[in-house]
């Protein structure tokens, strides 16, 4: 954060708030990061043990909701009084939106969808460990190329993506 803050040629004291996402289950209140199994974390504090070292205001919450808000004011050019935002990868993860704030997914999301961890924001999995160092750009490569395997996960992500969104 520092850093980042120091790239922009300011000073941490210039900073109003700060705005962390975490890919898991957040206590917003308080900035606990209550399990984030990809990163390994179970009962952080993350929002007090930031305030201490930056000594700023900051809000800790769930990546995937804090992506979906972010297309919901950002991007959005109508604001729909529900709005659902679904992110591709080997976790397919999504947010809900509903009057303008996010909305627990547990709420909404069916308990017979294959792979879900609704609490976490995770709608479905693809468990393709082969995989898991690839970007993007790597995957874009790999297709162009014609890689059969690649595109394979593709489509299997994709129709995760389907199942979940119906």
């Amino acid at each position: 954060i520092c850093y980042a803050v120091d790239e922009c040629d300011l000073h941490i004291g210039e900073i109003t708030a700060i705005g962390v996402g975490v890919p898991g289950l957040v206590c917003e209140e308080n900035g606990l990061v209550a399990n984030a199994p990809q990163l390994g974390w179970r009962g952080i504090a993350l929002g007090q043990q930031l305030r201490d070292a930056v000594a700023r205001p900051v809000v800790v919450a769930n990546a995937h909701n804090l992506g979906a808000l972010g297309i919901y004011s950002q991007e959005a050019k109508a604001k729909p009084t529900t709005f659902a935002a679904i992110f591709l990868g080997p976790l397919v993860t999504g947010g809900f939106i509903a009057d303008g704030r996010w909305e627990s997914l547990d709420l909404h999301v069916s308990r017979q969808i294959p792979g879900a961890a609704p609490a976490l924001n995770v709608l479905s999995a693809v468990d393709r460990p082969e995989f898991d160092h690839f970007r993007s750009r790597d995957f874009r490569k790999a297709l162009r190329r014609g890689n059969e395997a690649v595109r394979r996960f593709v489509l299997e992500i994709a129709s995760k993506a389907g199942e979940a969104a119906a």
